[in-house]
């Protein structure tokens, strides 16, 4: 029952963190990334500066 009560507060502490620093989960991003590296490195590859 202690190990509860433990994990409990430090995810209270997680939640309260991530709200104050602002951090945010960035899987979904990396998800999407991965799946389009190829098409942004080809894009890159042929770069026009102007």
């Amino acid at each position: 029952m202690h190990t509860q009560d433990g994990r409990a507060a430090l995810e209270q502490a997680m939640k309260d963190m991530v709200n104050r620093m602002g951090v945010v989960h960035l899987g979904p991003v990396l998800d999407i990334m991965t799946e389009k590296l190829e098409d942004l490195q080809k894009y890159l590859r042929n770069l026009v500066l102007w």
